[in-house]
């Protein structure tokens, strides 16, 4: 049986996705440059989950950073080529190739990216190392929350986006840090009991499902917005409905082939 923390997870990522998505509809379609609500909460709730799911006990932390590194980066590898290839043949933006190898090491916080979203690749790695880190030490929470503030500091101070500011990094580690203390409480369970209790089965089934493929989508979903709203001048309504839904079923597909090389990388290295 699955954990049933996964339920009220898999429901919060899911609307922190879809919050994400409108922001970058709103965006692309009424090119809003405002760095709204909407992803602040979504960025929230997505290091929120990640703090809580980072605490536990690490036997090996280095084959525990090494499998998130290539969890996160490995798809985005995938999608990133894939679109600097269309780049290259079909000139849809102008890209600076040079920073080309940075974006492949996940530092796309640091230089101008080709595709903006995967700013938060940066962003997550860098919580990630900040666990592996603390994890071989006994004060780790104390650790925690010191070079959480120490990240904020450093990336806002070298970051070259305009929206990645040090009040909004504070904001997010606070979430990041929570969700890290609250995993040695019940509170969550509480939480997830009570949601259960009010939510019918094939509703947590469903928010279950997507959550499979929550990553995917954040990753999909910039190209198609693009893709029908500036290269097939779609109307907005129909861009909403279309990039929706082929962001879901590519999706799917991305995560059969995400994992298909995943496991055969693992065999190989591990």
């Amino acid at each position: 049986m699955l954990n049933r923390s996964i339920y009220l997870f898999s429901f919060l990522r899911s609307i922190a996705v879809f919050l994400i998505f409108l922001h970058h509809y709103c965006k692309t379609v009424f090119l809003l440059n405002q760095y709204t609500l909407a992803p602040v909460l979504a960025i929230a709730i997505f290091v929120f989950v990640s703090g809580f799911l980072s605490r536990r006990k690490i036997v090996d932390p280095f084959r525990w950073i090494v499998k998130r590194i290539f969890r996160i980066l490995l798809p985005y590898w995938i999608l990133f080529n894939l679109l600097v290839v269309m780049n290259l043949v079909l000139g849809f933006r102008p890209y600076d190739y040079s920073n080309y190898f940075f974006e492949l090491l996940g530092l796309q916080l640091f230089v101008r990216p080709f595709y903006e979203a995967t700013w938060f690749i940066s962003y997550i790695l860098i919580l990630y190392f900040i666990v592996f880190v603390v994890s071989f030490f006994r004060y780790h929470i104390f650790l925690l929350l010191i070079f959480s503030i120490l990240s904020a500091f450093f990336i806002s101070k070298f970051t070259v986006l305009p929206f990645v500011t040090f009040s909004r990094l504070i904001f997010w580690q606070v979430f990041f840090v929570f969700g890290y203390l609250l995993a040695g409480f019940g509170v969550v369970d509480l939480v997830e009991k009570f949601y259960v209790s009010i939510c019918s089965s094939y509703f947590c089934e469903f928010f279950n499902s997507f959550n499979a493929i929550v990553y995917y989508f954040y990753l999909l979903h910039g190209p198609f917005l693009f893709f029908f709203f500036d290269v097939l001048r779609v109307g907005p309504e129909f861009s909403f409905v279309l990039s929706f839904i082929f962001t879901i079923l590519c999706s799917l597909l991305f995560k059969k082939v995400d994992v298909f090389v995943r496991l055969w990388l693992e065999n190989k290295l591990f």
